[in-house]
């Protein structure tokens, strides 16, 4: 709080924020009454908006860079967003889902021809995230056309992948086109696939090992004659409440 009085930066402004995002898309994306999944979607939404506006809050905090990057993928989103809203509600309006969808892409491709800078140099993280999509597309494409039957498909789904991957090819002269954080792009995909997989085994080795270390369950002793007494008279009062239930139900 001290802090927050009197001097904000970084750890108010970027990771505080970035804290309470986390912690509210834990509870909406966790097992939690309807209301405390509200609660959390509503503390993500605040949690962003705070990391976005960063760039103009912090300008010269080097982790307003990534604030920057989700200020550039809010517009984006919104439009892929209601275009899968339109997909959803059955509407049969396939122009205007088209349109949102052909709007959302161009805006990142036009970001990415610009080059967006931050602190007079390219924004890392918005480079890092636009060829990690385009790593990934890619992949999908190439999967895609192993899948495919027709020859025709398998070409043009392989024509694609690499026309993808050439984006970055330097010799092309095409704008913004690094080889070298292509080469670490993929490392750093490689890398979080591979602390991912490793997370996945740890945790259900873990839990597996809890579970072996459980004591076996024991039966209890018989019933007394007054606790039978007592169980039979319960399960003589349930059976007549079910009975005048159905009866009441078929009147």
């Amino acid at each position: 709080m001290v802090t927050l009085a009197s001097e904000p930066g970084a750890l108010d402004l970027f990771w505080f924020p970035m804290s309470i995002f986390i912690a509210g898309m834990i509870l909406s994306l966790t097992r939690n009454p309807i209301k405390i999944q509200k609660m959390g979607v509503i503390l993500a939404i605040i949690g962003t908006i705070f990391v976005a506006i960063s760039p103009f809050t912090i300008p010269t905090s080097p982790s307003s860079s990534f604030g920057q990057l989700i200020l550039f993928l809010i517009g984006p989103t919104i439009l892929l967003i209601f275009a899968n809203l339109i997909s959803i509600n059955g509407n049969k309006n396939e122009y205007l889902q088209t349109f949102f969808i052909i709007l959302a892409l161009s805006w990142i491709i036009l970001i990415w021809i610009i080059g967006p800078q931050f602190n007079n140099s390219n924004n890392q993280f918005w480079l890092l995230w636009v060829i990690s999509i385009q790593i990934i597309s890619a992949i999908i494409l190439f999967s895609q056309a192993y899948l495919e039957e027709k020859t025709n498909a398998k070409i043009l789904f392989f024509f694609l992948g690499v026309s993808i991957l050439l984006l970055n090819e330097e010799t092309l002269d095409i704008p913004n086109a690094s080889r070298e954080l292509f080469i670490k792009s993929s490392g750093t995909i490689s890398g979080v696939i591979l602390g991912i997989l490793i997370g996945l085994i740890i945790w259900f080795y873990t839990i597996q090992k809890l579970h072996s270390l459980e004591e076996d369950l024991e039966m209890d002793k018989d019933l007394t004659p007054d606790e039978k007494d007592l169980l039979l008279t319960k399960l003589n009062e349930d059976l007549k409440w079910l009975e005048k239930f159905e009866g009441e139900k078929n009147e």
